[in-house]
């Protein structure tokens, strides 16, 4: 019986699977050939089923964890992800093998290539920690480092690598009873930026019962690790901000927005994240599965019946085995099914439907972001070159010098050989200006340089003025013809 059992479950993979039935025989004597054939294709279904399970895992973090100071590379969030997403309670051993193909991509086999960058990722989190604040007991401020991973391997040819988690990880991934954060990890597998999965975190916290999160910006580079980084505002918006924000909102379940506060005597700058759900999830699964509705949908049983018997062959008397299935409580249910598979497949179809525009507009909301961000660049660059034409920058060559040096390293010997031929390119011209603006500049042209929103707000304000403009100059054009007319017709 054992034996009959086994060769039954293999029959029940065999036929899950895409191999000729008719090409193969599947008598028990022939047991031996049909194994060795049917093998390859079963594997081929457990990994699709095996991939298709990866997408669902959960993310399970401690709320304590999202909180904390964390500046890791794209690649070493990926693999702390992974590795967080096999977490089990039920093990204390938080030792984890990951393929590198999970991390890095189909495109990337097993080589030098790919092990060269897991081992920097690796070594990279094997020398970092996350940094966290909190009051304690007696209500002093208690700072603290953890170590994310204590060992990791990496086994030439094997095409994965093994990771385990400091002890300390302990407590904020297991047996977590509450006030933490979940999520699944298919909707973060597209991200390709460095902080978009950080702020994905810290707005999915507490969605959907918190639908905005405000922090105050030097707390916000604390948490991504961008202390000392982008001193002006519109260089933390322009490089870290609205591309994560792009990235979220057309790869995940979240459509994300945000505002900047203004700034008074009273309180610092602040940035809000707006958020809200989507169904993006929706369409990703199923926009690649081909949903099949019939051309002409049957209504009724009596329908359902005559395509059913049309189908069959060597039915002898038609209108008698009708008659059969019409009392068939079994062939009633069959009907039944038919029925709720249709209603799923319709809403099915509406859901991708929805998603799909949902998709469509955000684009459309990033296409017209980036127009808008091009926009203010160009009014911002005409900006500094005009002040960089209207003062002379030789007064103030040492703070000049120092500003250059501190905001643009990478091409600053660039920059002092300009200096030292005498001959300034457009960019550096722009750099010059942008320091004399922010020096000599008026409060409001300065406001207006660093926060594109306000511009935006200042261009449309501009845009109706001049379309009053037009419509004042059109209605005295009007009444002047209409008064030419008059007297004419007097005469």
């Amino acid at each position: 019986m054992r034996v009959e059992a086994l060769l039954g479950l293999f029959e029940v993979l065999y036929k899950k699977t895409s191999i000729n039935h008719t090409k193969f025989p599947s008598y028990h004597t022939k047991f031996p050939f049909y194994f060795l054939h049917c093998y390859p294709s079963i594997f081929e279904w457990k990994k699709c089923v095996q991939m298709k399970l990866d997408q669902y895992r959960l993310v399970v973090k401690s709320n304590e964890l999202v909180n904390s100071r964390q500046h890791f590379t794209a690649t070493q969030q990926r693999i702390v992800l992974a590795a967080v997403a096999r977490v089990n309670d039920d093990s204390d051993v938080l030792q984890y093998k990951i393929p590198i193909t999970e991390i890095l991509g189909e495109n990337y086999k097993a080589g030098g290539k790919a092990y060269s960058l897991v081992k920097d990722a690796v070594r990279g989190l094997m020398n970092s920690s996350v940094e966290m604040e909190q009051q304690n007991l007696h209500g002093k401020l208690v700072w603290e480092a953890v170590g994310f991973i204590s060992y990791t391997s990496i086994v030439e040819g094997e095409g994965s690598f093994l990771i385990r988690f400091d002890p300390e990880m302990k407590r904020f991934l297991l047996n977590l009873k509450g006030n933490f954060t979940k999520y699944f990890i298919h909707n973060v597998a597209k991200f390709r930026k460095a902080y978009s999965i950080r702020i994905y975190e810290l707005c999915k916290q507490y969605f959907p019962r918190i639908k905005e999160r405000k922090f105050e910006i030097g707390y916000f580079k604390f948490l991504l690790g961008l202390e000392g980084k982008y001193k002006y505002i519109s260089q933390l918006v322009d490089r870290v901000i609205l591309p994560s924000i792009d990235e979220i909102n057309l790869n995940s379940d979240l459509s994300i927005d945000f505002k900047l506060l203004p700034e008074n005597r009273r309180s610092k700058k602040e940035i809000v994240f707006v958020i809200s759900g989507t169904n993006k999830s929706i369409a990703e699964n199923e926009e690649t599965t081909t949903i099949s509705l019939d051309k002409n949908p049957i209504t009724s049983k009596n329908e359902y019946i005559d395509q059913y018997v049309a189908e069959m062959e060597g039915v002898r008397n038609p209108t008698a085995y009708k008659s059969k299935l019409m009392k068939d409580d079994k062939f009633d249910q069959q009907y039944q099914d038919y029925l709720q598979e249709q209603e799923q497949k319709l809403i099915k179809v509406e859901r991708l439907k929805e998603a799909q525009v949902s998709k469509q507009n955000e684009e459309k909301l990033a296409k017209e972001r980036e127009e808008k961000r091009a926009l203010h660049f160009e009014w911002s660059k005409s900006l500094c070159i005009a002040y960089y034409n209207k003062y002379d920058y030789k007064k103030y060559r040492e703070e000049v010098v120092d500003f250059l040096r501190e905001n643009y390293t990478t091409i600053l010997n660039r920059i002092m050989e300009e200096f030292v031929f005498g001959e300034l390119s457009v960019d550096t011209q722009m750099r010059i200006g942008k320091f004399l603006l922010l020096k000599l500049g008026s409060p409001e042209e300065i406001e207006l340089f660093n926060n594109q929103a306000k511009w935006e707000q200042f261009k449309e304000f501009e845009l109706n003025q001049e379309q009053q403009a037009k419509e004042l100059e059109k209605q005295k054009l009007e009444e002047e013809i209409r008064k030419m007319t008059e007297r004419l017709n007097s005469l």
